[in-house]
């Protein structure tokens, strides 16, 4: 088994560093019990609500299963991921880590087929902005279905260069866009 892990604390600076690796480690502590991801998340969660943390953390967890190659995953505050197995974002996201205890992480299981990809990413590349318009859920679609057949790391470093270059070199929050595809 693998597991992916996207997150985004919220704020800057040296305080955001120790609540990532706080985060890190509860999150590495979790996975280590066996927990489904959503339970992964909920225990964090309750964790961080208890320790009155003073930033929620957008954290999207899942677990690889390449034996059957499925993919368990949950989502608390990061954008949709974007599955290109019928070109669709999958829509499940629940409350960010640490605002409100005894959340619910809900899960999905998506099972890949050879080539499928799936796109997970921080909101740094979504609200990437020209004007008062969003690079969005639009722009990440309609580059990735332009695309698809790239090399995943190609495509990955792609997808930032396009938001990038959609805001006028201008990406204003940190940006993190992981992929998995199966062969």
């Amino acid at each position: 088994r693998w597991g992916i892990v996207v997150g985004d604390v919220s704020g800057k600076g040296i305080n955001v560093a120790a609540d990532t690796a706080k985060v890190k480690y509860l999150l590495r502590d979790r996975a280590y019990n066996r927990l489904s991801p959503g339970d992964v998340l909920a225990s964090i969660n309750n964790t961080l609500v208890k320790q009155q943390a003073s930033r929620f953390t957008a954290l999207t967890y899942g677990v690889y299963h390449p034996e059957t190659a499925t993919l368990i995953l949950a989502n608390a505050g990061n954008p949709y991921p974007y599955f290109t197995q019928g070109n669709q974002f999958i829509k499940l996201t629940a409350v960010p880590i640490s605002i409100f205890a005894d959340q619910p992480y809900p899960t999905v299981e998506i099972k890949f087929e050879p080539g499928d990809t799936l796109l997970l990413y921080t909101d740094g590349l979504s609200e990437a902005r020209k004007e008062k318009e969003f690079y969005g859920m639009e722009g990440v679609s309609r580059f990735v279905v332009k695309n698809d057949e790239m090399e995943l790391n190609e495509l990955l470093a792609g997808l930032v260069d396009d938001a990038r270059s959609f805001s006028g070199n201008n990406l204003t929050d940190d940006t993190l866009v992981m992929g998995l595809r199966k062969t």
